[in-house]
């Protein structure tokens, strides 16, 4: 009996993976550790993969360049980040509105809504990637796939736990496709081996800042003040409620600081 599909059967796997036993410092991929990624039969080379990272990542704090924002028609993926605005228990509208969680209906929504032809727009977007020569075109794409493994990350969530909600005996113990395909396959380009809760998905890729928010500004010896910038952050997704700020911005704020 296998618990884990074999290497050799994977859809997505690294590929090469070699080490230089010489570096005298820790292998990360492109310095001292290389391997190609194959996603679903495209290959991303750890160029490609510290490409995109360069795209979403600064190195100026641990916050990315931009927030995660919902995707455009032009990309063939809106129904992703349409579900998973939509999802929360309470949506941040002025009714506070109730969301899909609320009804029993994300994974509902999601099984009916998604279809393999977002799973096929996911891989055109991987495959614009390695072949865009112009910088900014290549910038934009870059941060869609971003969030494409944001909003594939939010919605396995609320997939994982709307049981929960509902009194349901057990969580659902499938990602069904193409969800799970769509999320496996943008998380693979940035380089993951993990899917689900990665750290900066549901915390700093989150977080809308005010236009005028100054992180310097903010006095740190005084709680209310703390507590204030924090409610002034804003999110396009949540599980609980949207409205109301999750206390993980603490996170960010505090990611700023140290910057």
């Amino acid at each position: 009996m296998h618990f884990a599909t074999k290497l050799k059967d994977r859809f997505v796997k690294m590929d090469g993976s070699k080490f230089d036993m010489k570096t005298t410092v820790y292998p990360t991929p492109g310095s001292g550790h290389y391997f190609n990624m194959k996603i679903f039969g495209l290959t991303f080379s750890v160029e490609d993969i510290n490409n995109l990272q360069d795209c979403i990542w600064t190195n100026k704090s641990f916050l990315p360049r931009t927030s995660a924002s919902p995707l455009p028609e032009s990309t063939g993926l809106k129904s992703l980040s349409d579900i998973a605005t939509k999802m929360a228990i309470v949506l941040d509208d002025e009714n506070s509105t109730s969301g899909l969680l609320a009804h029993n209906k994300l994974r509902a929504t999601v099984n009916s809504t998604l279809h393999n032809e977002h799973f096929v727009h996911t891989m055109r977007l991987l495959k614009a990637f390695k072949t865009e020569g112009n910088f900014e075109k290549k910038q934009q794409i870059g941060q869609y796939i971003s969030d494409v493994a944001f909003f594939a990350q939010w919605l396995i969530r609320g997939y994982l736990f709307e049981g929960k909600l509902h009194y349901e005996m057990f969580c659902s113990d499938v990602i069904p496709e193409p969800l799970s395909k769509i999320a496996f396959a943008a998380n693979a380009a940035l380089g993951r081996h993990q899917i689900e809760f990665v750290y900066d998905d549901y915390t700093l890729k989150a977080a809308i800042f005010p236009p005028d928010f100054d992180v310097d500004a903010i006095d740190y010896d005084n709680p209310m003040a703390i507590l204030n910038a924090i409610a002034s952050i804003k999110t396009p997704v949540g599980f609980n409620d949207v409205k109301v700020p999750s206390t993980i911005f603490v996170i960010i704020i505090a990611s700023w600081k140290l910057k």
